[in-house]
């Protein structure tokens, strides 16, 4: 599958897995997961095992590992095949363009977004408030890893404030020059800030 949030349990691989496609070429499978699907008359069943693979033009089932996992594949002379696995509802498919196209639908997680860890999750929910975030997600019956909790920089980051500036101990005695003051500021990167103060003297 090359989309993330058709995922069910979904876990990211320690090292990427390389995969080959019919062509020959090799492309990265990033984890697996369960993917829940509609097939034959409305059936809804489910594949596990399912490779994350972003990079995918279409997706693809192999029916040497289908096989692997107890699945029968038939073929038959009118260009459709059958996939068969015990008593599941089959997954049956037409032949077009050389490929055996399978009719079927992915049944989305009822959950609108996945996430592994808390700060995932806080991230996605626009950054609230972490404790906030842990509550919602057990009302919800949602369980994450909070072991990891991350410091979240855009959120140290935003709440930056400038000090208030301190009460000047020198005393104006005479005026005769006005000084006028610009400063620059520019943001070299998302940590680093440079500042230029420029002086101009008004005579008065």
């Amino acid at each position: 599958m090359n989309r993330k949030d058709y995922f069910e349990n979904f876990e990211d691989f320690e090292t990427p897995k390389k995969i080959t496609v019919g062509n020959g070429d090799f492309l990265e499978a990033l984890g697996s997961g369960l993917v829940r699907i509609v097939g034959h008359k409305g059936k809804e069943t489910f594949l596990n095992d399912v490779y994350f693979t972003p990079d995918l033009p279409m997706n693809l089932v192999s029916v040497g590992k289908a096989s692997e996992k107890g699945c029968s594949f038939s073929t038959k002379t009118n260009g459709e095949c059958v996939f068969m696995k015990n008593n599941k509802p089959p997954v049956v498919g037409q032949l077009k363009d050389g490929f055996y196209q399978l009719q079927i639908k992915v049944k989305m997680s009822t959950s609108f977004v996945t996430a592994n860890s808390l700060q995932e999750w806080h991230e996605k929910l626009v950054h609230q408030n972490k404790p906030h975030v842990k509550r919602t997600l057990k009302a919800h019956g949602i369980s994450v890893d909070s072991k990891k909790d991350e410091l979240c920089e855009p959120c140290v980051l935003g709440k930056h404030r400038r000090k208030s500036h301190k009460t000047s101990l020198l005393k104006l005695v005479s005026l005769s020059v006005l000084i006028f003051a610009v400063l620059w500021s520019c943001r070299r990167s998302q940590r680093k800030l440079s500042f230029w103060l420029s002086l101009s003297p008004i005579l008065l």
